[in-house]
């Protein structure tokens, strides 16, 4: 038992010591290109956390007019539309619109969960 275990040592040393004396290798240029290319990315800030004041002026000036326009015509169109759509449901059966609002509801809560777990799934930081 002594023997194979001082014979093991004996094989670790003698691989430790050749290994010790051999060169240090210098990596290919393409491997040290692609790993700074890939520490530069990695402490990028990302595009989703810029701050809206580091916008440029003229995208924050367009954002606000585009959302502006958008809450204009989402209240025209309700305002507009509210009416029309009472009168349409006065000729549907209530239990089917119970049926649509439950799997309208069904729908957004399985597209909100295979969102979220895209999102973990393709998260950059773990």
């Amino acid at each position: 038992m002594t023997e194979s275990n001082d014979s093991q040592q004996k094989l670790e040393q003698l691989i430790h010591r050749t290994l010790r004396e051999l060169p240090p290798r210098k990596a290919p240029r393409t491997l040290e290109m692609r790993v700074l290319r890939e520490i530069e990315r990695r402490n990028a800030p990302a595009s989703s956390s810029v701050a809206f004041t580091s916008w440029p002026l003229v995208g924050r000036a367009a954002f606000i007019l585009v959302c502006i326009a958008m809450a204009k015509l989402s209240l025209v169109a309700t305002s507009w539309g509210a009416s029309r759509v009472l009168e349409a449901l006065r000729f549907i059966p209530l239990n089917w619109v119970i049926g649509v609002l439950v799997f309208a509801a069904a729908m957004y809560a399985a597209l909100f969960s295979l969102g979220a777990i895209a999102y973990r799934t393709l998260s950059i930081e773990r």
